[in-house]
């Protein structure tokens, strides 16, 4: 299975505006599962706040679970701890992640997408396809 490691704040909300959601954001990740035959798990904070099926109704049943919550030191990288927890617990064939913050994935850079301009793009989405196809 593959499987798009889906940070929200920047991506598909806007960051300073809690209550604005990003809808052709939206489709665009939508569009990426249905093209690459790929899965969601939810890496961001938000795990915490909304729950998994808030998000698996926004995004079309698209989302099959969350990242583990890991409290590290502050020199860590949570993020991509809680990533490589959850590949260590799953069968993955392939995977991404989407982020806004690359600091996040220091030791998984080649598996990041850099999310540039506060919101997912047909540019991001480009680069995703690559990635997955």
């Amino acid at each position: 299975m593959k499987i798009i490691f889906l940070d929200i704040d920047g991506i598909i909300k806007n960051p300073t505006n809690h209550s604005e959601w990003f809808s052709d954001s939206i489709m665009l990740i939508i569009d990426l599962c249905v093209r690459t035959n790929s899965r969601i798990v939810i890496a961001s904070n938000w795990k915490l706040l909304k729950g998994t099926e808030f998000f698996n109704s926004m995004l079309n049943g698209m989302v099959i679970g969350a990242t583990p919550d890991i409290h590290a030191p502050a020199a860590e990288h949570c993020k991509e701890l809680e990533v490589l927890d959850y590949l260590k617990q799953h069968e993955v064939d392939d995977w991404i992640a989407i982020d806004d913050r690359a600091y996040e994935y220091p030791r998984t850079a080649h598996k990041l997408v850099l999310v540039e301009g506060g919101r997912f793009t047909n540019e991001d989405f480009n680069e995703c396809l690559k990635r997955l196809l």
